[in-house]
Order: C-alpha cells, then structure tokens, then sequence
C-alpha cells in the first residue's frame, strides 16, 4: 500500500473514532469494525474491461487484507437509483462477486470474504442529479471486522 493510500487510511479511522467520541460514544477496540471505499466508475465490470488502475486497485486491496489474517471483510456493490430494485440488486451483487473473485485470485481466503449487493439502498447522494452524483452512487465497499464482529455481517446482510 502506498503512503498517500496508508495516510488516507489512518484518516479515515480517525474520523470514525472522532464521529463516535462527538456522539457520546464508547470506543471498544476489540469490538470496533471499520469500512474502507474503493470506487470503481468507469469499468463494465468484467475482468477484461477493468483498466490497470482498477486492477492496481484490486491489489492494494488485497494486500491491505493480507495484513489482517484474523479479519473478516465484507465486500458490498452499490449501485445508483435508475433502473428498477431487482436490476439495481442483480447489477450490485455482480459488482461485489467480480471484487470477490479477483480478491481471491490474489490469494486470499474466500471463507474471509464475505459479498453481496445492496442495490440502491444505501446511496452517497439521495437525490442524485449529475452524472457525477450518479456515479459516486455506483460504487463498491469494503468493511472488515475482527471475528467477535462477524454474526453482525450476518445479520446485515440479511437486512439489505
């Protein structure tokens, strides 16, 4: 993982802790999860039709989860608000599959590896108008949790 990716990285986890310290919040390390974002705009989502900054995307993910062997990580496709739930759900849970795949081709455990798709249920910009706006939508996460965590996956992932 480069500098300017492991700089973003600690910035964002403190953000999440200051969120949480802001709200009144108990901060318990052992049992905190934590969501990372890779966006993925442009590409069909095929392995072929990924361009190389996705695929070195794909890398730095991989690596990064290297780094947590006990962890397991939640791969979650998003999509914008055209087209109809049932498309929006199948185009979604493609996406995650795809990132799951290649994470795996990358030689992580899939049992650490946990995809699905949430459609358009969870949208960055509600009222999406641009394009741009629409693409921030169309996106791909990854969360990990430490393994106390994982029954909350499981419930998640029923609930979208």
């Amino acid at each position: 993982m480069n500098l300017r990716k492991k700089i973003i990285l600690g910035l964002l986890v403190i953000i999440v802790f200051q969120d949480a310290i802001a709200k009144g919040k108990q901060i318990d390390m052992d049992s905190t999860s934590v969501k990372f974002e890779w966006n993925f705009y442009s590409s069909p989502f095929t392995k072929s039709g990924m361009t190389p900054e996705e695929n070195n995307q794909i890398d730095e993910m991989a690596e990064f989860i290297s780094k947590f062997p006990n962890d397991t990580f939640l791969v979650v496709g998003h999509t914008d608000s055209r087209g109809s739930d049932e498309y929006n759900f199948k185009l979604s849970t493609i996406k995650a599959n795809l990132i799951r795949t290649l994470l795996i081709e990358r030689g992580i455990d899939p049992r650490r590896i946990i995809a699905f798709g949430c459609g358009e249920k969870e949208l960055k910009i509600p009222n999406a108008e641009t394009e741009l706006e629409h693409e921030q939508n169309r996106r791909v996460t990854l969360e990990f949790y430490i393994p106390q965590e994982v029954k909350k996956i499981k419930k998640k992932r029923k609930t979208r």
